[in-house]
């Protein structure tokens, strides 16, 4: 028995030790490459290298409000930029927020360092939006964990907040997968929407995928509950995607029911 319980902290101490290689994934790039990769977008489109953030400005003339895009938990910023013609199409400027350790940034992802870096990231663009054009906050899988926290602590709320492939904590999706382990106690990152969300009193959508496997189907719909609850609140339900299939079959009108 005594041998048992030791294999069993041991492995508890592995996951504790391990939590950031397991719950981030980034991959990196310079740059100069994702720069030459922006060359043939619009006038004013490039990297905030001050604010962590690569931006896409649509026409002048066709501007109507900001859309700032937090991505999950592995990748980079870069991979959603092929996205910003759904955006363009409707008007918005999309400024892709990346995370520090993802893409052409060092450091170390950690909840507070990330949630921290968008809450400044949102004062800046919507300091630069012109009223009464809207500041959406828009998040996908881990990014809608920092798109809640931002809506709920920002000075003044976004005009929208649209949850993609949302979860309610990360507790509750590792509890689920790490059965075995007493997560409530390991996790230094829960990244709990649940406890943010009432904050946040501004229109929310939800987008959920009926064959999400990462983070299981039945805790977004809880937070949907949830987000019922406290607000105006619109679903736009993939009842055949899994967590990440959907967003390349997404089309623009679908994107406009999320955002307007």
């Amino acid at each position: 028995m005594s041998l048992l319980l030791a294999a069993y902290l041991l492995v508890c101490a592995y996951m504790y030790a391990q939590q950031g290689q397991l719950l981030y994934r980034p991959e990196q790039h310079s740059v100069p490459d994702l720069l030459a990769a922006m060359s043939d977008l619009p006038v004013g489109s490039g990297v905030d290298t001050e604010h962590h953030a690569i931006v896409t400005e649509p026409p002048p003339s066709a501007s109507r409000g900001t859309v700032i895009f937090y991505h999950g938990n592995s990748g980079h910023a870069w991979k959603y930029l092929p996205y910003y013609r759904h955006f363009h199409a409707l008007g918005y400027r999309l400024v892709l927020a990346e995370y520090p350790g993802f893409g052409w940034r060092d450091g170390q992802p950690t909840e507070a360092h990330m949630v921290r870096e968008a809450l400044a990231l949102y004062e800046h663009w919507r300091e630069r939006t012109p009223s009464p054009q809207p500041v959406i906050l828009l998040g996908k899988s881990l990014g809608t964990g920092v798109a809640t926290q931002v809506a709920a602590q920002a000075r003044v709320p976004p005009s929208k907040l649209v949850l993609l492939t949302p979860f309610r904590s990360i507790t509750e999706v590792a509890a689920n997968k790490y059965w075995m382990l007493p997560v409530s106690w390991l996790l230094k990152d829960t990244f709990a929407s649940d406890q943010y969300l009432p904050r946040y009193a501004g229109p929310v959508s939800i987008l959920l995928a009926g064959r999400d496997e990462v983070v299981g189907t039945s805790t977004g719909q809880q937070l949907l509950e949830l987000a019922r609850q406290r607000g105006p609140t619109t679903l736009l339900l993939r009842d055949e995607d899994d967590h990440n299939s959907w967003m390349p079959l997404l089309t623009t009108q679908e994107w406009q029911q999320l955002l307007h």
